[in-house]
């Protein structure tokens, strides 16, 4: 079974549409298809919230953690990390280096590698 990683965006874009399009940079910056994606308002920045999950090639838990962690370097760098390295792990930066992302988030936990368990 695969271990997908759950990604969240926080972009500044006036409407969905452009908020798609960020996310669409990103999407490319990552080399990767991503699935269930959603978008929805974020007042607090008079934004959109894009949500969704990328499948990672890697099978072991250790060498899915590097993974996510190499592809957070493709689309943003000051990386702060928390949870737990061996179950839980979670990645934050408020430094994208994509145009229109204010913030990025992405999320590993080992319950994900069983189906039905989302956030």
């Amino acid at each position: 079974m695969a271990i997908r990683s759950f990604w969240k965006m926080w972009t500044e874009a006036k409407s969905e549409e452009k908020a798609l399009r960020v996310f669409e940079r990103v999407r490319r910056n990552l080399g990767r298809e991503a699935l269930d994606r959603s978008v929805e308002p974020y007042p607090k920045i008079t934004g959109f919230v894009v949500a969704f999950w990328i499948e990672l090639e890697s099978q072991a838990w250790n060498d899915s953690v590097v993974e996510v962690i190499a592809l957070g370097q493709r689309v943003g760098y000051q990386w702060t990390l928390s949870g737990d390295i061996l179950a839980d792990t979670d990645g934050w930066s408020n430094e994208s280096s994509v145009s229109g992302v204010r913030s990025i988030q992405w999320m590993l936990d080992r319950r994900w590698t069983t189906p039905g368990i989302e956030p």
